[in-house]
């Protein structure tokens, strides 16, 4: 094999790599180029950082989960009492109103404006009611249409 790596080069190429880099020719040509670079501090970034652990009193750790249990509690009863609302809706008031009454009290103005928003309920001219004369079969296959008798066989079979 032609080409060879070094033993231990790979362990050691950090390190020559770093060294290469904090010669003082490449910060004096750094603080030429940016020197806003220069004020970053030049420390080991592969290094796992410094944790400060505090020691938390007892109570203040007590207090925390207090806390976290009232705030739970209070938003699982304000779920339980929002979903659990019973609905009081008296149908039987409704059954047997006078609508005759009812449409006495109101204004016609209140009438007026009704009809005004609500016109399209009032006159449609695509929907045409047939008068039909009941009395006999004879006669409503006589007021019928063949189309409309054809329809009526073809969905009876």
């Amino acid at each position: 094999m032609p080409y060879q790596v070094p033993a231990q080069y790979f362990e050691e190429l950090h390190g020559i790599v770093r060294a290469s880099i904090e010669k003082e020719a490449v910060y004096a040509e750094l603080e030429s180029l940016a020197p806003l670079l220069n004020i970053i501090p030049k420390t080991n970034v592969y290094q796992q950082p410094v944790t400060l652990r505090q020691k938390a009193l007892p109570l203040f750790r007590f207090v925390k989960w207090a806390v976290a249990a009232v705030f739970i509690g209070v938003v699982a009863v304000g779920a339980f009492m929002y979903n659990n609302k019973v609905e009081q809706f008296d149908y039987a008031a409704y059954m047997n109103v006078d609508q005759s009454k009812i449409l006495q009290t109101i204004s016609d103005s209140t009438l007026l404006s009704y009809m005004d928003v609500h016109e399209n309920l009032i006159s449609t001219s695509d929907i045409s009611i047939p008068e039909y004369d009941l009395e006999t079969s004879t006669s409503l296959i006589d007021q019928s249409s063949d189309e409309e008798l054809l329809e009526y066989i073809e969905s009876s079979n």
